[in-house]
């Protein structure tokens, strides 16, 4: 008799195949035929294939800002295993991107530009670690410009002969300048 089909169509299984006791059929009080009227063989049809499945994901990378919003990224591989033999790729996508440092940038004190006859542009900003100082002195240029909050502060305290103000904001350098807002 023929073997049958294979029981896996992939990878290893079984096949089997059955005889007939009938050549010459057991007659006359004869005994049976020996042995099973069934044969099993093992089978190995076509390497199965392998469907991909993804590794874990990496760890997020660095934000690309540290404030106002960015952006920060993270990937994995189709490794686990990796697609083979016809199997199928891993669904989805090998990267992902979220929204990170969200929150508002500081923004440092706005500081005109003022030439000695208060005639002021507006439209300069500091630094955040800085003030706009307002410096006026006896026999000195007058300036409105950027200072580190500790120097105009200093300058304030140290000395007293001139007009020092540190503005932190519009409010206060429209007051000290006599401008309109």
């Amino acid at each position: 008799m023929r073997w049958s089909p294979c029981s896996s169509t992939c990878g290893s299984g079984m096949k089997t195949r059955a005889r007939m006791c009938t050549n010459p059929a057991p007659s006359q009080g004869g005994k049976d035929c020996v042995g099973s009227p069934y044969e099993m063989q093992q089978c190995f049809e076509i390497i199965c294939p392998v469907d991909g499945n993804w590794g874990d994901w990496s760890s997020w990378s660095q934000c690309s800002a540290s404030c106002g919003g960015g952006n920060e990224v993270r990937s994995r591989n189709c490794s686990n295993p990796a697609p083979s033999h016809g199997g199928k790729p891993c669904a989805g996508d090998p990267t992902q991107s979220q929204t990170c440092a969200n929150t508002t940038c500081p923004v440092g004190s706005e500081c005109p530009s003022c030439d000695e006859n208060l005639n002021c542009q507006w439209g300069s900003v500091c630094d955040v670690s800085e003030t706009c100082m307002i410096r006026s002195f006896p026999h000195s240029p007058f300036t409105v410009h950027c200072s580190k909050i500790q120097d105009c502060e200093f300058e304030k305290s140290k000395l007293p002969k001139g007009e020092i103000f540190c503005c932190y904001d519009r409010s206060c350098l429209t007051t000290y300048l006599g401008l309109t807002p």
